[in-house]
């Protein structure tokens, strides 16, 4: 089952930078492989898109790639001027949508 996990930390204060850590519970197959039972190769299955909404804002996009290893870590930062929740939203190259979801809590 594919899933999305985030990490923050549980409290951080207005204006602060902190660390989002988002692991991405995804299989990932460039296409190239075989399986080993048929030999028969294995159709491509990818993360293809990111997408980060903050407070109800599109923060961040990026674009991945085939070459994306195996249940991926995704860091980036991100600067805490309000509560609210984070979203983060995988589409994958069949058009499939894996979300998960937290809340930044002030404090």
């Amino acid at each position: 089952m594919a899933k999305v996990d985030i990490s923050i930390p549980p409290r951080v204060k207005r204006g602060q930078v902190f660390l989002v850590a988002v692991r991405l519970d995804h299989p990932m197959r460039s296409g190239l492989g075989k399986d080993p039972v048929t030999g028969r190769r294995l159709p491509e299955l990818y993360l293809k898109h990111l997408e980060v909404i903050y407070a109800g804002r599109k923060v961040s996009w990026m674009e991945l790639s085939p070459a994306l290893s195996e249940r991926p870590v995704v860091k980036f930062y991100l600067r805490a001027d309000r509560a609210g929740s984070l979203v983060v939203r995988a589409r994958n190259n069949k058009g499939k949508v894996i979300e998960g979801k937290t809340t930044v809590k002030l404090g």
